[in-house]
């Protein structure tokens, strides 16, 4: 995956928190794919300073390395929170977009018939197609690799895969509308309007803000790419769902993990499909 651009490799940097996570005592979850990708002594693929840490309870709280990590596990419950609501609720479409090196289909139980669509660019999917079949991971659900950028038209390669727009669905947008202008930004969420049904649920992460005099120079230049877009919400409201947000403190507290150095923004938004004429 090293030929990937700086955003495609972003992916490798969840990754690694999501197989250091796995490898704990009591994990708030387990990744096959990232534990395939890294080992229990691999360095953190990160760009800036890329020093390992014994671990990263070990670190100072205003340590970047040590926000980001909660940022990322705390995400990764919350949205399989979600995921495990639509499923008790009968959903059997789940669209992850971005999905990177997503492992949902492999980890999470979506019930008999549940379908995953993995939407990313062709780079991204074929290394992550790569990585499964090196190590021969087995999905627990049935997985469908849509192959297109999120800049073309995703729509319609997702509905020439096999999805329903009549069916309810399961939107999850984890780490992505962050790279994208606002322009594109809001064709993605209109595009999740015009294909949703109801009954269906939305799992997003947003960008957050970080306390005043904590060094971020670690992840400087993935910064560097991030769009800032706080009309997000809004736009996904006007778009029929009812949102809700959370923050990563309580999200990470309610699953056992009390940390005090997380950033309580409410970066994490959960929604339910109401329809744009309820709206109106």
């Amino acid at each position: 995956m090293t030929d990937l651009d700086t955003v495609g490799q972003t992916a490798l940097g969840v990754a690694y928190v999501r197989a250091y996570e796995s490898r704990l005592p009591n994990p708030l979850f387990t990744d096959p794919i990232a534990t395939a990708i890294f080992d229990e002594n691999a360095a953190p693929p990160i760009i800036g300073d890329a020093s390992k840490p014994d671990s990263v309870e070990g670190l100072s709280d205003d340590d970047e390395r040590k926000l980001m990590y909660y940022w990322i596990v705390g995400r990764t419950v919350f949205l399989d929170d979600v995921c495990a609501l639509a499923a008790k609720q009968g959903v059997k479409q789940y669209v992850i977009l971005g999905s990177g090196l997503d492992a949902r289909a492999f980890r999470l139980d979506l019930g008999e018939g549940a379908v995953v669509y993995e939407v990313d660019r062709p780079d991204v999917a074929d290394a992550k197609e790569s990585i499964i079949d090196e190590h021969s991971l087995t999905p627990r659900n049935e997985r469908r690799v849509v192959r297109t950028d999120l800049t073309d038209d995703w729509l319609r390669a997702l509905e020439d895969t096999g999805f329903r727009a009549d069916l309810p669905t399961c939107w999850i947008v984890e780490g992505v509308l962050v790279y994208l202008d606002d322009d594109v930004v809001s064709r993605v969420i209109e595009g999740i309007a015009g294909a949703t049904e109801q009954g269906s649920h939305l799992g997003v992460t947003l960008r957050g803000h970080h306390n005043a005099g904590i060094d971020d120079s670690a992840f400087a230049p993935i910064r560097e790419l991030w769009h800032d877009n706080p009309g997000i919400p809004k736009e996904f409201a006007r778009s029929g769902w009812n949102c809700t947000l959370s923050d990563n403190r309580t999200i990470l507290g309610a699953h056992g993990r009390r940390v005090a150095s997380t950033p309580v923004s409410a970066t994490l938004l959960g929604g339910v499909w109401r329809g744009i004429e309820a709206h109106r």
